[in-house]
C-alpha cells in the first residue's frame, strides 16, 4: 500500500477510556488504511451501487491451522502463537475503535476457519490488532489467512478480471509513531492485487513518509483463497512468501518493535477509493484469520 494518507488514529477520550481497559494505551491504535494505491486506467462515473461481482466460493473445507511455505531461520524460537481454528475467539486481538463490519467467530465443528471480518455494505471496515504479538527487527511471521477472490467490478465503474483480490484485505504491521517506526504490508489488496510493500519515513525525526515498491502475487490461487503469508523480517529488509511463492523483498530503514494488524474493508471513497478490487458484500467477502506465530533468534 501507498500509504500518503495514513496517520495514527487521533484518540478521542471515550477511545483512551477502551484503551485503557484493554490494556493497550502505551503502543496506540492506527487509523484504518488510508493508502493511495496505484490509479486504474480508466475509471467511470461513480454509480450509486456496486455491480454485481462474481465471488470465488465461500470456504467450507475445515482447516486445522497447518501453515505451508518456508520455514523460520534455523535456530530461531516462537514468541508468539495463537490457533483461532483450535481455539475459538479473539484472544488477545482486539477491535479498534470505530469500526463498523461485523466480526465472525467460526465455531461450527468440522468448519474452523478462525476469526473473520464480513462486509455487508459499502465504507465498512474492521481491524484486529495483537495486543501480545511483537515484530522486532529481526522477526518471521506466519500468518494463514484466507483472501476473498472475486471478478466484476466497484462502485466508480473499474473493471477486475477473474481471480482479482476483493475489497481492501490486509495482513500487516505498524509501529509507532507512524511512519517513522515504519509499517510492514505483508499482504494488501492494491487494486485487485495482493501485494507486499513497506512504508517509512525519511528520517529518525521526519514524519514525511516514504513508500518502497510493491511486490504483487499473481491473480488466482497464488494470491487468494487459503495462503499462508510468510514474512521474514532482517537487516533492514523484509522477504515475503504467499504459499511456496517467493514475492519478493523491499527495505523497512527502521529496528523499532511492530504490531500486527488483520483487516478487511468494503468500498469507500473516503479511504483510497482506487486501492480497492472488484466489491464483494455478504458471507463471500468474509477474509478469515486462522493462525499466526511469530519467531525471533534465540537468545
Amino acid at each position: 500500500m501507498k500509504l500518503s494518507k495514513h496517520t495514527p488514529l487521533i484518540i478521542v477520550m471515550a477511545c483512551l477510556m477502551t484503551l485503557a481497559l484493554l490494556g493497550s494505551a502505551a503502543w496506540g491504535w492506527p487509523r484504518h488504511h488510508g493508502h493511495p494505491a496505484p490509479k486504474p486506467t480508466a475509471t467511470a462515473p461513480v454509480t450509486p451501487s456496486p455491480s454485481p461481482s462474481t465471488p470465488t466460493p465461500v470456504p467450507t473445507v475445515t482447516t486445522d491451522g497447518t501453515f505451508s511455505g518456508p520455514a523460520a531461520p534455523a535456530g530461531w524460537g516462537v514468541t508468539y502463537s495463537r490457533n483461532f481454528a483450535s481455539t475459538p475467539g479473539q484472544g488477545d486481538w482486539v477491535t479498534q475503535p470505530g469500526n463498523n463490519a461485523p466480526i465472525l467467530d467460526s465455531t461450527k465443528a468440522g468448519a474452523e476457519f478462525g476469526v473473520g471480518i464480513e462486509t455487508t455494505a459499502l465504507s465498512q471496515w474492521s481491524e484486529l490488532i495483537s495486543s501480545n504479538a511483537v515484530v522486532g527487527p529481526n522477526s518471521f511471521v506466519q500468518g494463514l489467512v484466507y483472501i476473498p477472490a472475486g471478478s466484476g467490478s466497484r462502485p466508480d465503474g473499474h473493471t477486475f478480471p477473474a481471480g482479482s483480490t476483493a475489497n481492501w484485505p490486509a495482513f500487516w504491521t505498524f509501529g509507532n509513531p507512524w511512519p517513522q517506526n515504519g509499517e510492514i504490508d505483508a499482504l494488501e489488496a492494491q487494486t485487485g492485487r495482493s501485494c507486499e510493500q513497506t512504508h517509512y519515513s525519511s528520517g529518525p525525526s521526519s514524519s514525511t513518509e516514504l513508500n518502497s515498491p510493491s511486490n504483487c502475487g499473481a491473480l488466482g490461487a497464488t494470491s487468494t483463497g487459503w495462503l499462508t503469508v510468510s514474512m521474514l523480517r532482517q537487516g533492514e529488509q523484509v522477504k515475503v512468501w504467499y504459499n511456496n511463492t517467493y514475492i519478493g523483498e523491499v527495505p523497512l530503514p527502521t529496528t523499532a518493535n511492530e504490531k500486527l494488524v488483520f483487516q478487511n474493508q468494503s468500498y469507500s471513497t473516503s479511504v483510497c477509493g482506487n486501492c480497492f478490487g472488484p466489491t464483494l458484500l455478504g458471507s463471500a467477502s468474509t477474509a478469515w484469520l486462522s493462525n499466526v506465530r511469530v519467531y525471533a533468534p534465540a537468545s
